[in-house]
């Protein structure tokens, strides 16, 4: 089997998913949280990371993992309930 190397599709997956991650990270500190603090996503990258890791690199184990991790999450957040910090001006302001 001969495969023609095509640069611009062996790069358009990574930049694809790359522009995605930073539109996602945007949409999380400006249109959800309206603020934008130094480690907002609280480690969730590394997360996914390892995630992917253990999952070996099998997509619907990965899902599996994923919805896992967002459960918890989220019942954290319902239980605890969100934190007192609600913006920077509160912060740096006094």
């Amino acid at each position: 089997m001969v495969r023609v190397q095509i640069p611009f599709l062996d790069y358009a997956p990574v930049l694809f998913t790359s522009a995605l991650t930073g539109l996602g990270g945007a949409v999380l500190t400006v249109a959800q949280l309206h603020i934008f603090d130094e480690g907002i996503t609280a480690g969730r990258g590394w997360i996914a990371v390892a995630l992917v890791i253990f999952a070996r690199w099998k997509p619907g184990l990965a899902l599996v993992g994923a919805l896992l991790f967002g459960v918890t999450g989220f019942s954290l957040l319902a239980i605890i309930g969100p934190t007192q910090k609600t913006s920077v001006r509160s912060t740096t302001e006094s």
